[in-house]
């Protein structure tokens, strides 16, 4: 499904089939968007367009086992604005809760690395 169109006021999204390349509408009560800021407003034409700069992230989650490290038990999240540091924040995922597998024996960090648009480094 790509999304070609929506209609805020309706609260209707306009997608396309990528199977059938059939045009459809579909009605919604709330939309949760996960795509680029820039490509809602464009959608949606509730404001003028807006051009801002963005990157890619690279997302890396790493599962360990405890005992956690002491430092880290007391941070859900970490910043670090150094250029030289490969990412830019680590979250904490198993101190978002205890649903993680088998909670009492592992542990797991994500990693955000970003990139600049135009780097050829990709996952692909």
């Amino acid at each position: 499904m790509q999304v070609v169109g929506i209609d805020a006021e309706a609260k209707r999204v306009r997608y396309v089939n990528k199977t059938s390349n059939e045009v459809k509408d579909l009605d919604y009560d709330i939309l949760l968007n996960a795509a680029p800021i820039d490509l809602l407003v464009k959608e949606t034409k509730i404001c003028p367009e807006i051009n801002v700069d963005h990157n890619k992230v690279f997302i890396v989650g790493v599962g360990l086992e405890k005992p956690m490290t002491e430092f880290v038990e007391k941070f859900t999240w970490l910043y670090f604005p150094d250029p030289n540091v490969p990412f830019f924040r680590v979250t904490i995922l198993s101190r978002y809760g205890e649903v993680t597998p088998d909670s009492n024996k592992y542990w797991s960090v994500m990693c955000e690395c970003a990139r600049p648009i135009d780097d050829p480094v990709s996952l692909l």
